[in-house]
């Protein structure tokens, strides 16, 4: 409403100072602050030390534009985006709220962004939060260090911090963050007793691991997973080379390739350098061997490690015993997941089958024999729909049943819908429901269709009934019922919304047994 939004025409008071946003529509009815620091820059001393309180400041400070991003590598097309400046100082957050002649405290969604630890940013056009804001939420975007400036451990590192672990750092920051929430957002009308962290793909991973450690129990209250999961039927966090001694061997294959001698020699490495040595990455989907060993020299695959501290334990055992944080629970997966990740293989030897037996020894027929509309399929559809189901699906529908008994509400959903233009030969992809559930077709090369529309109008409806209430029906959508496995129900977002038996529950079923066999063996 025109002219309701004088409240935020003033500075707003946070600890650390005052901040100043600005509307982001004619109409003033809602407003950005962007670029708040949570925390003080991770740099010199800092590096590689938990999130220390922001330094104040004097004054005004003016919040219209977005933080630097954590340093990282570019990423190839499509994974490519506008990150912005980068630069080591990057713990800053952006938010998003409503203008209102009374004020009154709304719900609050905490977005983390996704990148596998190693890529992407809380501050990309993706994620900005015009439309949510607008429908009643306080959204909050947030940056954490990434890669080897987020994730290095090392055996100097350990020794420093007096609990004998490193790593985790981009964690801590995540925690460092909720804290901020918690304390701050009030200011913005938002309500600290209703917060709803959620994020995709590194981001959904982020949001199981909050759910898993101690230190930030009682920061929120709701949790919505995209594309991420604990249960993997492709192996575990707590495997041995995933421990913590063997990140830190790679944190000192590090040092040693960068010529550091001392702690001190290497937090002087600067960031773009240190990023650019670690050559952070992600695991290949299509793997030459089922558990891959790295070698001292090999590129660093940096992120979160059981350290005793943040992760006491491994998540998945906590899902699977119910002692992951008491909240409810929204969770799902895309039907085409794997499809932009296999570009590499178009035209290579080798069918499925061969490929399928490098990551599940011994249980290939098993696995294609739950797949009997595949038969006679192109290589690369086969490999598209059992890697999908066996890296996302299958991980979203054990989690939803691991809350479901755990005595806590569980929604799950399958996203169905693709877009148009360059991106329609990928299907509904990884990541493609963010900008749906966001409402953020604001800058997009392919622009919505009104299908498009309603679809992302019904999303954010679930979204923000979600943070209001704990349950994704009312008004603006279909009903969506619960989970519970005895009817295996999944709510169908796409074309068309519906609830319905998961069109791959036979599949999840089989990764089950095989995820299963290979945490007891």
């Amino acid at each position: 409403m025109a002219g309701a939004s004088s409240e935020f025409e003033r500075p707003v008071e946070i600890e650390g100072g005052r901040v100043q946003g600005a509307a982001l529509d004619p109409d003033k009815t809602v407003y950005g602050f962007k670029g708040i620091p949570f925390a003080a820059p991770p740099t010199g001393d800092l590096r590689w030390r938990p999130p220390a309180p922001v330094p104040a400041w004097s004054g005004v400070r003016p919040c219209t534009v977005y933080g630097p991003t954590c340093p990282q590598l570019k990423l190839p097309p499509p994974f490519d985006q506008d990150l912005g400046p980068m630069d080591e100082n990057c713990l800053y957050l952006n938010v998003f709220t409503a203008a209102r002649e009374a004020r009154e405290r709304r719900p609050v969604m905490v977005w983390i962004h996704g990148g596998g630890f190693y890529g992407g940013s809380g501050s990309t056009d993706a994620y900005e939060g015009r439309s949510l804001a607008g429908r009643g939420v306080v959204l909050v975007t947030i940056n954490y260090r990434l890669g080897p400036l987020g994730f290095l451990a090392h055996p100097w590192l350990s020794a420093e911090s007096g609990r004998g672990v490193s790593g985790n750092y981009g964690l801590l920051d995540q925690i460092a963050a909720l804290g901020w929430v918690e304390r701050n957002i009030a200011a913005f009308d938002g309500d600290p007793d209703r917060v709803t962290i959620f994020g995709e793909s590194g981001g959904a991973r982020s949001v199981c691991f909050q759910m898993s450690t101690p230190l930030s129990r009682g920061l929120f209250h709701r949790a919505i997973i995209q594309s991420g999961s604990p249960y993997r039927a492709l192996g575990r966090l707590s495997e041995p080379r995933a421990g913590l001694p063997a990140i830190e061997e790679q944190g000192a294959a590090l040092a040693r390739k960068l010529g550091c001698h001392s702690l001190a020699d290497l937090r002087r490495v600067p960031a773009e350098a240190l990023v650019q040595a670690a050559r952070a990455r992600t695991a290949p989907l299509i793997s030459p061997s089922a558990t891959p060993q790295l070698p001292a020299d090999s590129d660093l695959i940096a992120g979160p490690v059981l350290d005793g501290w943040v992760l006491p334990e491994d998540p998945l055992d906590l899902f699977r015993e119910g002692r992951q944080a008491p909240v409810p629970v929204i969770v799902g997966s895309n039907d085409a997941e794997a499809s932009l990740f296999l570009g590499g293989l178009a035209g290579s030897s080798g069918g499925p089958a061969e490929r399928l037996e490098n990551l599940f020894p011994g249980h290939v027929q098993e696995i294609l024999a739950a797949y009997p509309e595949l038969s006679g399929a192109e290589p690369l559809t086969v490999l598209n729909r059992v890697l999908t189901d066996a890296i996302w699906t299958h991980p979203a529908r054990a989690l939803a049943r691991s809350v479901n008994r755990s005595g806590q509400k569980a929604f799950l959903y399958f996203f169905t819908k693709g877009r148009l233009g360059r991106l329609e030969r990928f299907g509904a992809f990884h990541g493609i429901e963010i900008r749906f559930a966001l409402g953020t077709d604001l800058t997009a090369k392919e622009p919505f269709t009104e299908e498009d529309w309603t679809l992302s109008r019904a999303m954010q409806a679930y979204w923000v009934r979600f943070a209001e209430t704990g349950d994704p029906t009312g008004p603006g959508a279909p009903a969506w019922p619960a989970y519970e496995e005895a009817t295996d129900l999944c709510q169908e977002l796409g074309a068309e919304i519906k609830a319905g038996p998961h069109p791959w529950g036979k599949a999840c079923d089989v990764f089950d047994r095989i995820g299963e066999e290979r945490r007891t063996a």
